[in-house]
């Protein structure tokens, strides 16, 4: 099995911040849809994972769960960082977060907070 992986600027960090609907940012989407369907078709690419961030992870999230249809054999892992990274984020945000979440194939927790007190001696 070939896996991508995604990970990538957040929207802070793009020319066109939060706003989607910017030709820059459909453009990205466009090349982006081009650049998975390449590794679909010929580079034999099955697997896909995302770190669930906002901006280029979660865009290339949703595209591969768009081209499922076409491609059957995809599968789309959520590799979240840690248990409370959506927490700050808008409820519009956390609700896309959720949706994409829960229409991956696996779901992986890299690291779950713990409450550990430090104590300087």
């Amino acid at each position: 099995m070939k896996t991508c992986a995604f990970t990538g600027h957040r929207p802070q960090h793009l020319p066109f911040g939060m706003n989607e609907n910017d030709e820059r940012c459909v453009r990205l989407k466009e090349i982006l849809k081009e650049e998975i369907i390449n590794l679909i078709e010929k580079e034999d690419v099955t697997h896909f994972i995302t770190g669930m961030a906002l901006g280029i992870d979660l865009y290339a999230a949703e595209i591969v769960l768009d081209l499922k249809a076409r491609y059957p054999n995809i599968t789309l892992e959520s590799a979240i960082p840690c248990e409370t990274q959506s927490v700050k984020w808008s409820a519009a945000q956390r609700e896309r977060y959720y949706d994409i979440a829960a229409q991956c194939d696996k779901k992986t927790m890299k690291a779950v907070k713990k409450n550990i007190r430090r104590r300087t001696v």
